[in-house]
């Protein structure tokens, strides 16, 4: 591989653990390294996630290594430079219940390697308020991915944003490292076919559980909007005609808060029916007449 496609491997890797782009710096000494042979592919994320003891004030943990690349490690470790050995055991302790050490640590910047100059180039997919700029190979409106689009057109990065995107799709999040790297060796390589890894990603243990998730939101979603539609029918009337602002107001109200106050939501459509009510200018009698 060469050292543009090493560093995306990691950057993938600082976006898996951390949910962010990795320093540049950091970003830099772990290409190096991988480069240098004093890290593996296998043995990387382990080093990536141990970052967060010596830097916590700059990366805070969202996920863990898979059980399948610790075991890999577990296979590895004794090739591993001593000071990266000690970095990643006390990952490992302070994951099994201890405290973070009180004596400084050895850092990364020790390594005597320059950094690189090339941009950072991000490959998985940004987030945005539109379609086209969020998914480059993924139809929301018809739900399927462009599969010829990516067979026309493979590359390291294009393989690497469809993986992610299947797993976007799918899963709701970014897949670990082992497997995405699995997954766009095999793109690149022709083992597998771009219907064959949406297949692996699709039939997974995860993206079983995460479409009972998204079944269960889509459901309550639904409730809360034949919720919303009879308040307004009730407290305004058969022939109002509630604007669609108003009803996701209530219905993303209903979904996102942990505790829903209905009895709020219910007193906000009475005033929206006490606004709308029209008084007559002149009285429809007199009754001194």
């Amino acid at each position: 591989m060469s050292q543009q496609e090493i560093k995306s491997f990691v950057q993938s890797l600082f976006l898996y653990y951390y949910e962010k782009p990795g320093d540049t710096q950091h970003l830099d000494i772990a290409t190096n390294l991988i480069l240098a042979g004093h890290l593996s592919f296998d043995t990387a994320p382990l080093y990536i996630e141990s970052l967060y003891v010596t830097f916590p004030s700059i990366y805070s943990l969202k996920n863990r290594t898979p059980e399948h690349i610790l075991q890999k490690y577990k296979q590895q470790q004794n090739q591993l430079p001593p000071h990266i050995q000690l970095q990643i055991q006390q990952h490992h302790s302070i994951q099994s219940g201890g405290q973070h050490p009180q004596q400084p640590q050895p850092q990364p910047q020790q390594h005597k390697i320059t950094p690189t100059t090339s941009p950072l180039k991000q490959t998985t997919p940004t987030s945005s308020s539109t379609t086209a700029q969020r998914f480059r190979y993924y139809d929301e409106d018809k739900h399927q991915f462009d599969k010829e689009a990516i067979r026309t057109n493979i590359t390291n990065d294009t393989a690497r944003q469809f993986v992610n995107e299947l797993y976007t799709v799918l899963i709701g999040r970014l897949g670990d490292p082992a497997s995405t790297n699995y997954l766009v060796t095999s793109l690149l390589d022709g083992s597998l076919t771009p219907q064959q890894a949406e297949f692996h990603v699709r039939f997974s243990k995860e993206a079983k559980q995460h479409a009972v998730v998204l079944k269960q939101r889509e459901d309550k979603r639904a409730k809360a909007e034949e919720y919303v539609f009879e308040l307004y029918r009730v407290y305004c009337g058969e022939d109002y005609i509630c604007s669609a602002e108003e009803v996701l107001g209530f219905v993303k109200r209903i979904l996102d808060t942990p505790n829903v106050d209905y009895q709020a939501i219910e007193d906000e459509i009475k005033l929206k029916a006490i606004g709308n009510v029209k008084v007559p200018g002149n009285k429809p009698f007199n009754k001194y007449l």
